[in-house]
């Protein structure tokens, strides 16, 4: 699912236990309220939080059914590095967030299809 509030863009896998947080930043010039422009937006400026954003799903992917707990507590500690370096990433401290198109979280599922070459994902398509 994804959704936008206060400047923030929300990604939560259907495998995982928590969800992803972005900053979405004036300067990312997503002038349109769709979630997708933003996503396109973090791609084509080659952010650092769309790098993230593509791990946070890789590692999703690998989930099938209710984690172990030992896997359980890898996957929070994993999202928690993900989650500072999404926070601390791209110029943060200095930036505005982008708080002009918030969209609830509707449990709208979304589809996105990773195509993987060798351990790097190239490219995503987004799909409501």
């Amino acid at each position: 699912r994804l959704w936008r509030d206060q400047g923030y863009l929300h990604c939560h896998a259907f495998s995982m236990t928590q969800p992803l947080v972005l900053p979405v930043f004036t300067s990312d010039g997503c002038g349109y309220p769709n979630l997708s422009t933003v996503l396109r937006a973090l791609k084509d400026g080659k952010s650092v939080r769309w790098g993230i954003f593509k791990r946070y799903l890789a590692l999703a992917a690998r989930c099938d059914g209710e984690p172990r707990p030992h896997e359980r507590d890898a996957m929070k500690a994993t999202l928690a590095k993900f989650q500072k370096m999404a926070l601390d990433c791209d110029g943060a401290s200095s930036k505005k967030l982008d708080t002009r198109y918030d969209i609830e979280d509707t449990s709208r599922e979304w589809v996105l299809v990773l195509h993987q070459d060798s351990a790097e994902l190239d490219d995503t398509n987004i799909h409501e």
